[in-house]
């Protein structure tokens, strides 16, 4: 079934503003159930972060190395079976010895899958913490307990606090101010704190609940799609248009038009659209600051990050990467190694995430036979930079600073790594803002956060009747996240 043409002046049950994760679920779902849809996307094609891009014979996508809910009970999977698409789009999981690797100067530790794994092997590793370790994972343990029943769902919090004890007394707890609490040593408090560029903080901003979603989230789930993300996106697509959606590129809604109480139409320079119900998977400022009067969210976006894309011309298999992503530090004070790029604007030794997905593919999905792909990402300043675009300084920053970056990796990693390089693309946080459409390029939404997530929490619902939000920052953050959020809106709207 070819999908219709997009015209503009025609009316839907549904508009979907966006093509990102949120947007996409949402829209799959309601085409399912026989709804006319239409999807609005500002740029030439559709996954957000996870959007792909292919540059001589290689295939990168923007921002999702490795993904949680894919197993065969998650989220994701339970979202492909729905669609029909279970068996079209399929995960490889990420080494069940150790998915993330943290590197330390002089030490490294790998993190199994499974948290009973983990902690065995982090009191292995470091005995003389065991005491303070188990008291750790009995705390996490708990709270996994607490929230295996409804997740964090605020309005029971509300009204059943004593159900949660152990997420209110420990949750919001910066896992630094728990670490140091416990007595652990400062060399496992780095590791544990290792994946905190997962959510864009450092050590002593990270709450204990985050720690706990990444321990036990890809703990459990480590997957990335056998054929790519750009694969996954495909299909989805394919989905939308073969159900009678329309799915229309370069098509930036430029105003949201209300009546009263209720979106009237979208403009954008095709021209008008107009629907019933309308999901806005932009970021929520940007969504009410379209609509004239409309109350603007506070919060505060999360951190962006500097990507540099590498394609080379040797199998890093042979050199013993794997299906794992590297988590490589200057320091064991997290805290302050996470500070030199976010806060100090210093490349020169960074911090940085190291993952290779060609390796995490099937083999020749996305490299040629004996290449790789690399993808390197660094916490950063997303104002720093804006101001050097300003300033007519950001080409020069952008090259000096991959440069220190490449340097950096060569020394801690690999060492010939640049000799190898046939393809190389760099972004900065301007240039992830502007090619993914990520408002001032925070990479998770709205900061990851007591104050944002909770206390000034985006609703998914809105003042406007027939205005709902999609995406991270109303739903929560990563593919699981934002589907997760998309299912159970779209499961209100149906009923």
């Amino acid at each position: 079934m070819t999908a219709p043409p997009v015209h503009a002046g025609d009316h839907y049950d549904v508009l979907v503003l966006g093509a990102g994760w949120g947007g996409l679920a949402a829209a799959s779902l309601l085409a399912k159930a026989g709804r006319r849809v239409a999807v609005l996307e500002a740029r030439d094609r559709a996954g957000g972060c996870g959007q792909s891009f292919a540059r001589e014979g290689f295939s990168f996508c923007a921002e999702m190395q490795y993904l949680m809910g894919c197993g065969p009970d998650g989220v994701v999977h339970r979202w492909l079976y729905e669609l029909g698409l279970d068996e079209a789009v399929t995960f490889n999981a990420l080494d069940p010895e150790g998915f993330d690797r943290i590197d330390l100067p002089g030490f490294a530790f790998r993190f199994p899958k499974g948290p009973d794994r983990l902690e065995a092997a982090l009191v292995q590793a470091f005995p003389a913490d065991r005491a303070a370790l188990t008291e750790l994972f009995a705390i996490l343990r708990r709270i996994e307990a607490e929230l295996a029943v409804s997740g964090i769902d605020l309005k029971r919090l509300e009204r059943h606090p004593f159900e949660f004890k152990e997420t209110v007394l420990y949750g919001p707890w910066p896992v630094t101010r728990v670490f140091e609490h416990l007595g652990l040593s400062p060399r496992v408090r780095a590791v544990l704190a290792g994946q905190c560029g997962d959510i864009g903080l450092a050590p002593k901003d990270e709450p204990l609940l985050c720690l706990h979603a990444l321990l036990f989230g890809y703990g459990e789930s480590a997957h990335f799609p056998k054929r790519g993300m750009g694969f996954f996106v495909d299909r989805v697509v394919e989905y939308l248009t073969s159900h009678g959606a329309v799915v229309s590129y370069d098509t930036p809604v430029t105003r949201i038009a209300r009546e009263g109480d209720r979106i009237a139409w979208v403009d954008t320079p095709r021209g008008m659209f107009s629907a019933d119900l309308v999901i806005s998977n932009i970021d929520p400022a940007r969504t009410f600051a379209m609509i004239e009067g409309a109350p603007a969210p506070r919060y505060e976006q999360s951190c962006s990050c500097f990507t540099i894309f590498l394609g080379l011309d040797v199998d890093l298999a042979t050199r013993g990467f794997g299906r794992f992503n590297v988590w490589s530090y200057p320091e064991e004070d997290l805290d302050a190694a996470t500070a030199r790029t976010t806060v100090d604007h210093d490349y020169r030794d960074p911090s940085f995430f190291l993952a290779t997905p060609s390796l995490y593919a099937d083999p020749g999905a996305l490299a040629p036979p004996g290449r790789t792909t690399v993808q390197i990402n660094v916490l950063s300043d997303f104002e720093w930079f804006a101001t050097a675009a300003g300033e007519g300084r950001h080409a020069t920053e952008t090259k000096r600073i991959a440069d220190e970056i490449l340097a950096a990796v060569e020394r801690r990693l690999l060492p010939d790594l640049r000799h190898h390089c046939v393809v190389r693309e760099v972004w900065s946080p301007v240039d992830l803002a502007a090619r993914v459409g990520l408002a001032r390029g925070g990479i998770y939404g709205a900061r990851l956060d007591l104050q944002n997530r909770v206390l000034h929490r985006v609703s998914r619902r809105t003042p406007f009747q027939n205005l709902y939000l999609a995406g991270a920052t109303a739903g929560a953050p990563g593919l699981e996240g934002v589907v997760a959020s998309s299912m159970r809106l779209v499961e209100r709207l149906l009923k």
